[in-house]
């Protein structure tokens, strides 16, 4: 239905490192070569987070290049760029909470540390990028 629409950015290939972030973390059902390696190797599990952290910078960009550019103020894209980082953290924090008392909760996690980054990118880009294209024809 939207596939066809020029306009669309994709948004399968985030869900699918998601999916792929959350399998690895959460041991990778058996799978060996889905284990991270002690210090000594690369494995699949080693590749994810910086996989899905660029994956997650180029659609922050694609995404925010676009609302800009269809007159969308720069401040309520920032909203939009700091409730989905709201958004990211708490996942990270209920997906690090299940069957750990709150006391011991991990704060500082994956899914945090993106939304920190996502938080940051997103503001610089929100304030320094420029939307139009200064494309100049030839003569």
């Amino acid at each position: 239905m939207y596939r066809d629409s020029p306009d669309r950015l994709g948004g399968e290939s985030s869900s699918v490192e998601f999916s792929r972030k959350i399998f690895v973390n959460c041991g990778g059902g058996g799978y060996g070569i889905f284990n991270h390696s002690v210090w000594n190797g690369l494995t699949v599990a080693d590749v994810v987070f910086p996989w899905f952290a660029f994956v997650m910078g180029e659609a922050l960009v694609l995404s925010l290049n676009a609302r800009l550019r269809t007159s969308l103020p720069r401040f309520t894209a920032f909203g939009q760029v700091a409730r989905r980082s709201l958004f990211l953290a708490l996942i990270g924090i209920c997906l690090g909470s299940i069957n750990v008392s709150w006391a011991n909760v991990r704060l500082p996690g994956v899914l945090q540390r993106l939304a920190a980054m996502y938080l940051i990118v997103g503001a610089l880009e929100c304030a320094f990028m420029r939307t139009s294209q200064n494309i100049t024809p030839e003569i």
